[in-house]
């Protein structure tokens, strides 16, 4: 029940609102009634009140200056002032001291139920809004590690708010990105090592390092660790030595029976140099196709002689691209890339076959996951295709064996999107003809087959030639 207070000096006044109101009936308990604003504080101060019901003049303290303090020290009191003047002073007072109600006396039991009514209705109203609140604080509180790495993402990306709110944002989620590094981590499991190359033990990597548990305790410990994707994490470090990611190595190889490559940026001062430090980092990473699985690479290192070359050989080429276009089953497109490709990789120098070799290694391991993401199995593990680049002994050879693989790949893939497509068609003609004499939305249809509606149109129109619209008026006539 909500807790009332009662301040009027006049004793029978003060006896008479203590009872004749059924203070019951308004969810309401009188806690004290007392004759001074001086005594309500005692009261203030000893109990949690919810309504303090008090006369205005009053012997001492009066009954404005008695709500000013309650509206310092117990701002979630509500107010209702008695009063035998009707004085516009007095409403004014009231007014700015948020009060809610002003009453005059005599009093009509009536006015004052409505009153005490009226005050109950807001409190409640302000109590379901603090624990909606405090809820959504305990949920955003709950959710920091993930806003965070989200934020992280979004800068490996490029992708960040204004100037003025970061600081703010960086702040909050306690997350000082100031004179740091970024180490970029792929761990790739040993053949024979006997650990589980499932999501679990994914998942058991990355809970490690991020209880840290993997770190060294020297006192180079990263700020966070992110998942960037399917084995590969972010480190954002203090500051780190080739020692403690060595040790970071050791504990991965013994503990999961995984070689952990590293790719690691050149010194950041702030928040603004994250995306450039994690393209520096990205780069890094890369070599480790030349170098071999473990390899630990800095950026400030890959300045060595032929450097630049191989950075201009790569800037002109999108390995990334190339692959989406296999995993959407586009032989055209995978056709036209691999002849950019070629035309990229045509330097013939001895540089340029090794840089072409650990370029092609890499597409060959992500188009098979690639159709290992349908599903579909390529016959080939990293030891194969590492094989198969190495006895390529000239550029043309190579081309030509990443040719086949690749196109084989973007065909198997593409015929498996068109059986899958041409079966939704099929559940969909299925739907149209049993229902065509019903109103049918595509939000509707796409529903029925669990698609996207933008991409069940786009598949309609792949296999049949018609717009969603054409194809249900040819079903209905």
């Amino acid at each position: 029940m909500y807790q009332v207070i009662i301040v009027e000096d006049e004793p029978y006044i003060r006896q008479s609102l203590e009872r004749r109101i059924d203070w019951a009936s308004l969810g309401c308990r009188v806690a004290a009634a007392v004759g001074s604003a001086d005594e309500a504080l005692q009261e203030l101060q000893a109990r949690d009140v919810d309504i303090l019901l008090t006369d205005i003049r009053m012997d001492g303290m009066d009954g404005l200056q008695l709500a000013e303090e309650v509206r310092v020290r117990f701002p979630i009191v509500r107010i209702i002032f008695l009063t035998g003047h009707s004085e516009f002073a007095y409403a004014q007072c009231a007014v700015k001291l948020h009060a809610e109600d002003f009453i005059l006396k005599p009093t009509d039991p009536a006015e004052l139920r409505r009153a005490v009514l009226r005050a109950v209705d807001a409190i409640g109203v302000e109590r379901s809004r603090e624990h909606t609140l405090s809820g959504l604080r305990k949920t955003v509180t709950r959710n920091l590690p993930a806003l965070r790495e989200k934020l992280i993402m979004d800068l490996a990306h490029g992708h960040s708010p204004l100037d003025e709110e970061m600081s703010e944002r960086l702040a909050f989620l306690e997350l000082p990105l100031r004179e740091y590094i970024l180490v970029l981590m792929e761990v790739a499991e040993q053949e024979g090592a006997g650990t589980p190359r499932d999501e679990l033990g994914r998942q058991m990597v990355f809970t490690a390092l991020k209880e840290r548990s993997l770190i060294p305790g020297d006192g180079h410990v990263p700020l966070l660790i992110v998942e960037i994707e399917q084995s590969r994490f972010l480190l954002v470090a203090n500051e780190t030595t080739d020692g403690a990611l060595e040790v970071i190595q050791e504990h991965v190889d013994r503990l999961f029976g995984a070689t952990v490559s590293m790719g690691v940026s050149t010194h950041i001062p702030d928040w603004r140099g994250f995306h450039r430090g994690y393209e520096q980092a990205e780069e890094a990473l890369r070599h480790r196709f030349y170098l071999g699985g473990g390899a630990i690479v800095r950026y400030q290192d890959l300045g060595a002689p032929g450097a630049a070359a191989s950075s201009d050989l790569e800037s002109s080429i999108d390995i990334g691209r190339l692959v989406e276009y296999v995993r959407a089953g586009d032989l055209e497109m995978t056709r036209h890339e691999l002849e950019t490709l070629e035309r990229s990789l045509g330097a013939g120098t001895d540089r340029g076959i090794v840089r072409a070799r650990s370029i092609a290694l890499e597409i060959q391991v992500l188009t098979q996951r690639a159709l290992a993401e349908q599903g579909l199995d390529g016959g080939s593990g990293i030891d194969e295709c590492l094989e198969c680049v190495s006895a390529c002994q000239t550029l043309a050879e190579l081309l030509e064996q990443l040719a086949v693989s690749v196109t084989a790949a973007a065909g198997a893939i593409h015929d498996r999107i068109c059986i899958a497509g041409r079966t939704i068609v099929d559940r969909v003609t299925g739907y149209l003809a049993e229902h065509y004499h019903r109103p049918i939305r595509l939000e509707d249809l796409a529903r029925e087959v669990s698609k996207h509606p933008k991409y069940l149109c786009r598949l309609i129109k792949r296999e049949t030639g018609a717009t969603f619209s054409e194809l249900l008026l040819a079903v209905r006539m």
